[in-house]
């Protein structure tokens, strides 16, 4: 069974050149990370420093180990390894086919202070080159899937 924790993020453009910067700086945290873009001829785990598959601009699928070793346990335990506190991690991006769609505003999206608190609402996203990305953690809440969903953020806000 394939476990894991879908955390979906909305941003402009396209969103290929960002994740390749991702794995660059990931790949210092895991220097013989091994990559697959699914869907390419050869759809095979490779070394990132040394292989560097072509990342698609617009809509791919991304899966990241940080060794061979973590590729074989993810075939056969999902992103979970078990004894282990880090996982796999995918990142799956295509472009939003809508131009408008309703949300629910957690944090004030105006960052200002709260003097009173934030009280959560409903808002419309509305843009043109909106694009959909999807990170795959092995959980919610632990440190490292938060590490992995606070580095995509950074490398999409970047």
């Amino acid at each position: 069974m394939i476990t894991g924790f879908d955390t979906v993020l909305v941003g402009a453009g396209p969103v290929g050149p960002k994740v390749a910067r991702l794995l660059d700086l990931w790949a210092r945290r895991w220097p013989v990370m091994r990559v697959t873009v699914a869907g390419q001829h050869d759809s095979q785990f490779v070394e990132w420093a040394t292989a560097r598959p072509e990342i698609p601009a617009q809509h791919g699928e991304i899966l990241v180990a940080r060794d061979v070793e973590m590729v074989v346990a993810w075939d056969e335990h999902g992103y979970e390894i078990p004894d282990s506190a880090e996982g796999p991690f995918s990142v799956l991006y295509e472009p939003c086919p809508a131009r408008a769609f309703a949300a629910i505003a957690q944090q004030d999206p105006y960052a200002r202070d709260q003097e009173y608190g934030f009280e959560p609402y409903e808002t419309l996203i509305i843009g043109s080159e909106l694009t959909l990305t999807t990170v795959v953690t092995p959980d919610r809440d632990s440190t490292y899937s938060r590490e992995v969903i606070d580095a995509v953020v950074s490398a999409l806000a970047a």
